[in-house]
């Protein structure tokens, strides 16, 4: 049975393996919620960056399958920090990208998508749509 204490299984079409994730974002308050969310409930592990650079350092010492990109961060945003990965790493090595905002501008979706976003989710997370999110999200062969 699923309900609010029990984790929903993971979709027939889920990676095989568990992902890995890199969490960019400089709120503590969005990274104790990733921690319920992707740990608790979804059974996930993760890596934090703190602002865009930072994820880019950490993707230069180690692959990752996903990376949930906050739009807004300080020293560089997730935008920014998209362009970069996707003019550096060719696609078969790069990792999928969801956006993670507020979504308080009305093009900001837009503006995600054509930086080379893959997929975009709005705070606060709702567990479903991480999970179904993560779920479009390959291992990368390494």
């Amino acid at each position: 049975m699923v309900g609010p204490d029990v984790p929903a299984p993971p979709p027939a079409d889920a990676p095989a393996g568990p992902l890995r994730i890199l969490v960019a974002d400089d709120n503590e308050l969005n990274l104790a919620l990733m921690t319920f969310v992707l740990g608790d409930l979804l059974g996930h592990s993760f890596q934090v960056a703190a602002n865009g650079a930072e994820a880019i350092a950490a993707l230069r010492r180690q692959a990752f399958d996903v990376i949930l990109m906050d739009v807004q961060m300080p020293v560089m945003g997730g935008i920014e920090a998209t362009r970069q990965i996707l003019q550096e790493w060719p696609a078969a090595s790069r990792p999928r990208i969801i956006a993670l905002t507020a979504g308080l501008e009305a093009n900001e979706e837009q503006a995600c998508r054509d930086a080379g976003m893959d997929d975009y989710l709005v705070k606060p997370l709702d567990r479903e749509l991480l999970a179904a999110a993560l779920a479009r999200c390959p291992r990368l062969q390494t």
